[in-house]
């Protein structure tokens, strides 16, 4: 049912997920397409690869109508989930981490000094410097002792438990290392057609 969790939930209990449905998505979000054509003027073969593989994997923005009891309507949504701080040893790794946040509507978060001073400037918008707020993820590039380090200080971060999500140098030039629907969150919304006023398409019976 709609309230059970959804496929990208799921997905996690199971050896082999079943493919699941798209539904309706939204197009390729417009600075992630200016970073694409950024990265292919820099030939930066390898994170244009990856941020090309975020753009046709991303699931941000859709909607899928589920079946459901007359006088009622649910719909499934995907949506950005959030603030994610950007955790990065290489200049290659931090792009890959960038394109990651693009393709699924999140801000990232980021020391200034380490942005490409080129950065077209849709894409350095989404990216912010504030690191006092509410995180809903890290993603981080390095070694093990990196990983560690960064795992205790958001432990020790007051707040609700911040996910990290880590990745070698050498996974980052390889592909896309981030699983996209780490950076999702799934919404099931469940309308009462009756209260509404009624279902409509029940009228278009004869």
């Amino acid at each position: 049912g709609p309230k059970a969790g959804g496929p990208l939930y799921l997905a996690r209990l199971v050896r082999e997920p079943p493919a699941a449905s798209r539904g309706t998505a939204t197009p390729v979000d417009e600075a992630l397409a200016v970073f694409i054509q950024w990265l292919a003027q820099r030939g930066e073969t390898a994170v244009l690869a990856s941020a090309r593989t975020c753009a046709a994997q991303s699931r941000l923005g859709q909607t899928t109508e589920l079946p459901g009891p007359v006088g009622e309507r649910n719909l499934y949504t995907i949506r950005p989930r959030g603030r994610i701080w950007l955790h990065a040893k290489t200049e290659p790794g931090l792009l890959t981490q960038i394109a990651a946040v693009l393709a699924t509507g999140c801000e990232g978060v980021i020391d200034a000094a380490k942005l490409p001073s080129d950065l077209p400037a849709s894409v350095a918008a989404r990216l912010s410097h504030d690191t006092d707020g509410v995180l809903a993820g890290v993603l981080v590039e390095g070694d093990d002792a990196d990983i560690i380090s960064l795992s205790e200080a958001m432990a020790n971060r007051p707040g609700p438990i911040v996910p990290v999500h880590a990745a070698s140098s050498a996974r980052c030039i390889a592909g896309q290392p981030y699983p996209l629907e780490w950076l999702l969150e799934e919404v099931s919304i469940s309308i009462n057609t009756t209260a509404a006023g009624g279902n409509a398409s029940l009228m278009t019976i004869g």
